[in-house]
């Protein structure tokens, strides 16, 4: 069993309901859905019943949660009406009551003023129970007698009634104002625990003997608080395991990326040194074209020098030629005459 509630009041009401599958409650004053609920054990074990939270902060909570149960978002008294609501968003302590208003402001609490819609417990169970009440939870900050006083106890009666029997926020007792009134209405106190009174019916009392001890290891429970900061350190070792093997894959890439980056470093050098003997040879073989060309250059100007004295060489040899051929027409000339003078 896991206990929720603040002072470990589902324990003792587990011992009476051990083998109730479906039973059926009311919590006046419920506030948060998990935290410091005497109705979440019971909730979770497949139970149901009717949650009045006056304060809406914690109403939407427990709508948002407790989709099984009708939530009501009132405040219970005697009468009909429309009050001021003190209201806490930061602890239970929400109250009708202006006197507890200012004791809680003096210590440093929140009293936010709202309004709130009071009905009468007797009207709730008229319109909501229609089932045996198993258990009955009042803790109203100071309106404790107001609540109960507004219930129709013939028709309707829990088999447990637990409130809350101190003064708000202290150890000093309040009970003397409302519990002769249960006492009326057959209801016999069987354990008080510091901070709540538990009451069984008088036709219930054979369930007297599950009173006789105070929560103890016997009850086999965990504190909801312990079992969260256990989840809580489970998911948190949980999440540093996820994040070390996370972390480990990540130096694992890391060194499979700086082994690839060395290899990829090893290939740039070799392709550098292949590049820088490429170039070596290229310089190489440029110097070569430029000396074969130097070479060509040179034989090419020798050549065209030979060729332009052979041409000069002919030149002169056709004007040799041409003035022999000159000559010897002049003297062909010069002897024809001759013979014709003779």
């Amino acid at each position: 069993m896991i206990s929720y509630a603040q002072n470990f009041e589902d324990v003792i009401l587990r011992r009476v309901f051990r083998d109730k599958k479906e039973g059926f409650y009311i919590d006046i004053g419920a506030m948060d859905p998990v935290v410091e609920s005497v109705t979440k054990f019971f909730y979770d074990e497949g139970w149901s019943g009717v949650n009045v939270e006056p304060n809406e902060f914690f109403f939407e909570k427990l709508m948002a949660e407790r989709v099984r149960d009708i939530n009501l978002n009132l405040a219970v008294g005697e009468h009909e009406q429309i009050r001021t609501l003190y209201a806490s968003n930061e602890t239970g302590l929400s109250t009708l009551e202006k006197e507890h208003r200012d004791a809680f402001v003096a210590r440093g609490f929140e009293a936010r003023e709202t309004t709130v819609r009071v009905t009468t417990l007797a009207a709730i169970c008229r319109e909501h129970a229609n089932r045996p009440i198993d258990f009955l939870k009042v803790d109203c900050e100071g309106w404790e007698k107001q609540v109960l006083k507004s219930g129709d106890w013939d028709r309707f009666r829990p088999t447990v009634v637990i409130v809350e029997a101190t003064l708000p926020g202290v150890q000093a007792p309040a009970w003397s104002d409302w519990e002769p009134f249960l006492r009326d209405k057959a209801y016999e106190i069987v354990y008080f625990d510091g901070l709540n009174r538990f009451y069984l019916s008088r036709e219930s009392l054979v369930e007297r003997r599950h009173f006789n001890t105070p929560p103890n290891v016997f009850d086999e429970f965990k504190v909801y608080a312990t079992e969260a900061a256990e989840r809580s350190r489970l998911a948190l070792q949980k999440e540093r395991n996820q994040l070390l093997e996370e972390r480990d894959k990540i130096l694992a890439d890391q060194t499979r990326k700086t082994v690839e980056r060395d290899q990829v470093i090893g290939e740039r050098d070799q392709v550098i040194a292949e590049r820088d003997k490429f170039a070596e040879l290229l310089r190489t073989a440029e110097r070569e074209i430029i000396s074969s060309r130097q070479i060509s250059d040179s034989k090419l100007e020798l050549q065209s020098r030979q060729i332009a004295e052979l041409e000069r060489e002919h030149r002169e040899l056709r004007e040799r030629l041409l003035k022999s051929r000159l000559w010897v027409g002049q003297l062909s000339q010069d002897l024809a005459a001759i013979k014709r003078g003779q």
